[in-house]
């Protein structure tokens, strides 16, 4: 089953708890039924407000069970290992965090999720360091996906991004939503050096398991991968396969990156 994107849904643009401003809903495929989007948002509302307050992983799952019913399964770490900020543009500028996936009680199905978060460099924040100071859009759109290695059923997917201060944008049209995962291409852009729309950002899909007949033993393996764009360097969309995310860029130009997380998520739903 593959399902590509027709158009996008700007959902909300909020501050970690106040309502900013909203965008036009679009009607496109895959579509989300309207308690989906809001369920979604406040999701990924609470999870910047427990964040912003200082709340741990550890804190922030035990939230999500005690508040919408998602029981934590497998996955999670806070970037151990990455890679330390080149000082150049490259994918070392951003920890992309190992996946989780949780059992969503209230809704019957699984959610995978992944986030990334840029780094520091010196005393500024890589993508303000590396890219240039210009306003606006920092170049084409940028993208996020996750994949698994086993084929699921899919149910839905969400998107969302924030600034450094927790202002969030939320997107439920992906380029491609498939039984191996969701992508999404958005633009990023600068309002001035401390608001970036693409600071730090999670993905979220819900799927439930097609079979468990012969899969013991077998794992779920899930990643995700992330490319930035800037200059004249652009993202034109996103496509999936078995464990794969695929960019594809709109021109030749050398100003981009994309880069997978540098840990797997290993998940034995089958035994």
């Amino acid at each position: 089953m593959r399902i590509g994107r027709i158009g996008r849904l700007l959902v909300t643009a909020t501050m970690a708890a106040t309502v900013v401003g909203s965008g036009t809903i679009v009607h496109a495929a895959p579509p989300m039924a309207g308690d989906d989007a809001a369920y979604y948002t406040a999701v990924a509302r609470r999870i910047e407000q427990v964040r912003r307050a200082g709340g741990s992983a550890h804190v922030i799952d035990r939230m999500l069970e005690r508040e919408f019913g998602w029981v934590k399964l497998a996955g999670g770490d806070d970037g151990a290992g990455d890679p330390i900020a080149l000082g150049t543009p490259s994918g070392s500028d951003v920890t992309i965090n190992k996946a989780s996936v949780y059992r969503n009680t209230q809704q019957g199905r699984y959610e995978a999720v992944a986030t990334w978060r840029w780094k520091t460099c010196g005393v500024l924040y890589c993508w303000a360091a590396n890219y240039g100071d210009a306003y606006g859009n920092d170049g084409g759109p940028d993208g996020f996906g996750i994949v698994s290695s086993v084929a699921n059923n899919p149910v839905t997917s969400f998107f969302a991004t924030y600034t450094e201060r927790g202002a969030l944008r939320t997107y439920t049209n992906p380029d491609e939503i498939d039984e191996f995962g969701a992508g999404y291409s958005e633009q990023d852009r600068r309002f001035h050096a401390r608001d970036f729309t693409w600071d730090h950002g999670t993905i979220m899909y819900g799927f439930n398991i097609r079979t468990c007949s012969g899969m013991k033993g077998t794992p779920w393996i899930f990643k995700s991968r992330m490319s930035h764009t800037w200059g004249d360097g652009g993202l034109q969309s996103v496509s999936l396969g078995l464990g794969v995310v695929n960019f594809t860029f709109a021109n030749g130009s050398p100003n981009k990156w994309s880069i997978y997380g540098n840990q797997l998520l290993y998940w034995y739903p089958c035994g």
